[in-house]
């Protein structure tokens, strides 16, 4: 038996020494597997701060753009209030024009 032994001991070792670094293997998957997993939602949740920053950013860009319409509309009736406003009289005796601000 006590050979019978000593021929098994270096295979009983080999087969702790595989249990201990399957249970350490086990582990490393672990870590490796919520490490990518951290790395996806990290990603998704980039994602998501990027398409919520980029809508804001296309309805902000709206807005501004919306404004910049409306003053140059307003500006522009303004315009042509005023050039209605003005008038061309001509004189007929000496055919000059004449400039004529009305007053309200």
């Amino acid at each position: 038996m006590d050979s019978k032994q000593r021929l098994l001991a270096p295979i009983q070792n080999f087969s702790r020494i595989c249990e201990s670094n399957k249970g350490r293997m086990h582990q490393v998957l672990e870590r490796m597997r919520r490490s990518r997993q951290e790395t996806e939602l990290q990603g998704a949740l980039e994602r998501r701060v990027l398409e919520r920053g980029q809508g804001a950013l296309e309805r902000g860009q709206g807005a501004l753009e919306r404004r910049v319409l409306e003053r140059g509309q307003v500006a522009l009736e303004r315009s042509q209030t005023r050039a209605l406003e003005r008038k061309e009289v001509t004189d007929c005796g000496s055919q000059r024009q004449v400039s004529q601000y009305l007053i309200f």
